[in-house]
């Protein structure tokens, strides 16, 4: 398949995920082939991690941070080399949106706890599928509300 043709199929799912289509295109429009996916999504993914270290607000940080969760997440789609490294870091970068955005959850095998404490709204437990657009969406407009 052409990089071209990953990108579009992609496309869906990339959005569903929560990232700029704009951003988007800008990654994928100068990819060569399949191959240059992971790298590319890899240097997204660590230039929004820069970002949230120089954020003034954990909320800031929290934004920035589940923006490189999601690259590094897209890094996976692709076969390459890193893949596995790029799964390792979306990982990671969600135990630390977590610690910044929700301090008191609990990260599990399957599965993330956010768990009620007294006089806040009902805890929950969120789906590893659920992926880091709804679990981010959630947890910064949580924090943003305090």
């Amino acid at each position: 398949m052409s990089a071209p043709g990953f990108a579009a199929a992609q496309w869906t799912r990339a959005t569903g995920a929560g990232v700029n289509p704009h951003e988007y295109r800008r990654v994928t429009d100068g990819l060569t082939s399949v191959a240059d996916w992971g790298p590319s999504f890899l240097r997204t993914g660590h230039a929004y991690l820069e970002r949230a270290e120089d954020a003034g607000s954990p909320v800031s940080a929290g934004e920035h941070l589940l923006m490189a969760g999601r690259r590094f997440h897209l890094a996976t789609l692709a076969p390459y080399a890193e893949a596995r490294r790029a799964a390792d870091e979306a990982d990671h970068t969600l135990s630390k949106t977590l610690a910044v955005l929700e301090p008191g959850a609990r990260r599990g095998g399957d599965a993330t706890e956010v768990l009620q404490r007294p006089g806040e709204a009902e805890g929950r437990t969120l789906d590893a599928g659920c992926g880091l657009g709804c679990v981010g969406r959630d947890l910064v407009h949580r924090r943003s509300c305090r």
